[in-house]
């Protein structure tokens, strides 16, 4: 075992609980863990030798330590190799998304996870993988449209959610009755843009949805997804969802200025990054992207034609040396010139 004699738990393996079950998971990779596994994992803490792990074991279940002790190795084998220790066998994969091979193979396990559903109007691949930009720790997003909503009528809930593992990849599916997808539809096309209030109500889990729709491959119902699309106005989600990062940029930099007055780094530090960020998300739905994901902001802004955009945003995003109230202040002037881009953008696109 090339993980040592002393097994730590690698930094980047996480803990989920998936119903009653529980798993660890790391990359593409997932481990179901039973009572036992789960207590074998608790003492991967580097301190505990692979011995010290079998003993305890066997006081813990009443079983003789030579017999337990093979047990353990063998598990302790199978984390290392999966690279789910520190220092394990495995190294980090980054797959290689949307690749005609990776496609081909997702749109099978998105078929047989459909297949299982009745009354499917159709079923799309959507998320990081699918567009390009995921990494080794995504997991694969599949959206299935029914005709009937797979909820009681009364239980508040947008859809249905379901997470498993399939062929080593984590599946994440949601599945939406039609008549909900629809709703948002209209309620994109009766948002008041010229009211605030409006703009803030319109909920972001649909925002999510529509990107997701607006950039899926389909599964099942090709005709159908093209059909629903249709019935999207993507220019004035992205009007609502700019006018919204508008308002809420203008209320961290609010703050960002008492936080200033006051000298209170603390907040001024986190409100700072925050209306960076919100003048950011504002400039790019007002160029027509619909994403609604902090974490892949920086591959959002490569993507815009602008020259040194990437570069600027980096740049404001780290605090430097200097004094923190002057760094803030600067990110917060930054800020302004990215919102007064996106207002200038939204008025080009009334024009």
């Amino acid at each position: 075992m090339t993980g040592g004699t002393h097994p730590l738990r690698g930094y980047d393996v996480r803990v989920a609980l998936y119903g009653e079950v529980t798993y660890l998971l790391r990359d593409m990779k997932a481990l179901r863990l039973d009572t036992v596994g789960e207590e074998i994992w608790r003492r991967c803490d580097g301190a505990t030798p692979v011995a010290g792990i079998a003993a305890d074991i066997a006081l813990a279940y009443g079983q003789p330590v030579a017999e337990v002790a093979e047990d353990v190795g063998h598990f302790l084998g199978r984390l290392d190799e999966a690279g789910f220790l520190a220092g394990g066998a495995e190294q980090h994969v980054t797959p290689r998304p949307g690749t005609e091979g990776d496609l081909a193979r997702w749109r099978g396990i998105g078929a047989q996870i459909a297949d299982e559903h009745q009354g499917v109007v159709t079923a799309f691949l959507s998320g990081s993988l699918v567009e390009g930009i995921g990494n080794s720790s995504s997991d694969l997003d599949l959206f299935i449209v029914v005709e009937d909503a797979p909820r009681s009528a009364d239980s508040g809930e947008e859809f249905v959610g379901d997470v498993r593992v399939d062929d080593g990849l984590r599946v994440d599916a949601e599945i939406w009755p039609l008549d909900r997808v629809l709703e948002i539809a209209r309620t994109i096309d009766a948002c008041d843009l010229a009211d605030p209030k409006a703009v803030m109500r319109f909920p972001q889990g649909w925002a999510a949805f529509a990107h997701r729709l607006r950039q899926g491959v389909p599964v099942e119902g090709a005709a159908e997804l093209t059909e629903i699309r249709d019935a999207f106005d993507w220019s004035r989600l992205c009007g609502i969802q700019a006018r919204r990062h508008l308002l809420c940029y203008n209320n961290a930099a609010e703050d960002v200025a008492g936080a200033i007055r006051q000298r209170d780094a603390g907040v001024a530090l986190l409100t700072s990054r925050w209306a960076l960020g919100a003048a950011a998300d504002a400039l790019l739905y007002s160029r027509g992207i619909t994403t609604t994901s902090e974490k892949w902001r920086f591959s959002r802004i490569a993507e815009c034609p602008q020259p040194g955009l990437l570069t600027d945003y980096a740049a404001y995003e780290r605090d430097g040396d200097g004094d923190l109230f002057a760094r803030c202040e600067e990110r917060l002037r930054y800020a302004s010139r990215l919102a007064h881009e996106a207002i200038t953008q939204l008025a080009r696109g009334r024009d």
